[in-house]
């Protein structure tokens, strides 16, 4: 008859490993949505705020939450823009069908009149252009609050697949883009980079935007306790900080970085 401590270790190790099962099967196939409201003394220079759905990693086919729990989502917050921070596919075969999905979604948005508009991510190589929505790369779009403020949204290529280029992207428009208003005629406090990586704000200039918004690390990762799995397994500066997800001061920007909507992995998204 084995000793009682060791029946008691043998049921806890098997009561964790049942959980941590059960938890791999379900998260993946449950949408949280979160709201952020910067300091109000990020908000730009007075008037109402910009109102952005934000998401990143989809990463199809991977992903098990459909697209309809985000179609809901914006009918049920109304944003003045839904953007898209990089990969929605999880390997350059599957580009196609991501680019879909995509379209679906820019198409669902142009119903109810929200813009839609996206960069590529690291996934995202074989995506060269988009149709039915703006994929900005190193270029800017413009976008208006709820009175009709124009903010500008800076598009940044992705690091691992070109040079991310700030000063190429202000003075480039997407066609798509509002040209009523050159893009330095709109403050830095109303200027916002959209970059796949987080890395990428390290390498912004200073003062010329003030805020950014990110995605990349995202599930296929388990978090470990002291977000070891970022120091063993990432080489990003950002995650090694600890800085990986939530509302984050950086350099000046209020940096945001999803936790991602989707997964990279086959079966661990423990976020």
């Amino acid at each position: 008859m084995p000793e009682p401590w060791i029946l008691i270790l043998l049921a806890a190790v098997l009561a964790a490993g049942f959980y941590l099962g059960a938890r791999a099967l379900l998260e993946p196939q449950r949408p949280e949505f979160n709201r952020y409201s910067l300091p109000p003394e990020a908000e730009g220079d007075g008037g109402t705020p910009l109102r952005i759905l934000f998401f990143s990693d989809y990463h199809h086919p991977l992903n098990h939450l459909p697209l309809e729990a985000l179609y809901a989502y914006i009918s049920k917050s109304s944003p003045d823009a839904v953007v898209f921070g990089g990969d929605m596919a999880s390997s350059a075969k599957d580009t196609a069908e991501g680019q879909q999905l995509a379209e679906r979604l820019a198409a669902y948005c142009r119903e109810d009149a929200i813009p839609y508009i996206a960069v590529r991510g690291n996934h995202d190589d074989a995506l060269e252009e988009a149709s039915g929505y703006p994929l900005l790369r190193n270029q800017h779009y413009i976008l208006r609050a709820a009175d009709e403020r124009p903010w500008l949204l800076i598009g940044l290529e992705d690091i691992r697949l070109g040079r991310p280029d700030f000063d190429g992207a202000l003075n480039s428009a997407h066609p798509a883009s509002p040209l009523d208003i050159p893009a330095r005629d709109i403050p830095p406090s109303r200027r916002i980079v959209l970059a796949h990586n987080p890395d990428t704000v390290l390498t912004l200039p200073e003062n010329e935007a003030r805020f950014c918004l990110s995605g990349h690390f995202h599930g296929g990762q388990i978090k470990l306790p002291g977000k070891l799995e970022y120091m063993m397994l990432r080489s990003e500066v950002m995650c090694r900080c600890g800085l990986t997800d939530g509302v984050l001061p950086v350099r000046g920007f209020w940096h945001f970085i999803s936790r991602g909507w989707g997964r990279s992995s086959s079966l661990f998204v423990f976020l």
